[in-house]
Formats: C-alpha cells, structure tokens, sequence
C-alpha cells in the first residue's frame, strides 16, 4: 500500500488557548471524518495551561500532529 501525503495542512499555533483549541480540533476532525487528504498541526509555543491535556484526546488520529516548543520563543 501507498503511503499517500495529505493535499491540505490545517496548521494551529497556540500559546495557553486550551479550552478555544479543543473547541476548533472538535470541529476541524468532525468535518475532516475520515478524509486521508488532510493533516491537522498543532504548534504549541510552550503553553501552561490544559493544552497538554487536551491534545491527548486528538493524539490517536493519523492525521494529526502535535509539536511543543521547550521553551517560550514570543
């Protein structure tokens, strides 16, 4: 089988936008259902908050990645 490279990136930044995230990666998946064209990122600039948490629920979705910086870089 083919390895086939999704067509469309969704791409989020987020710092500390936990609870609006979850609120978009909702949305964004119930749309995207089952469609193998599209990825979804999310780029977390190092947040405090629940983003860690909520990401764990997503992390099982192929499409899905999820990148956090060690450190804040502004």
């Amino acid at each position: 089988m083919e390895n086939k490279q999704p067509i469309l990136s969704m791409c989020i930044p987020t710092y500390n936008g936990g609870d609006k995230l979850e609120i978009c990666l909702d949305k964004l998946f119930t749309s995207i259902a089952g469609n193998m064209d599209v990825e979804v990122i999310v780029s977390d600039n190092c947040s405090t908050d629940n983003t860690q948490e909520i990401i764990k629920k997503y992390k099982t979705n192929s499409c899905f990645r999820y990148y956090r910086n060690d450190t804040n870089v502004g």
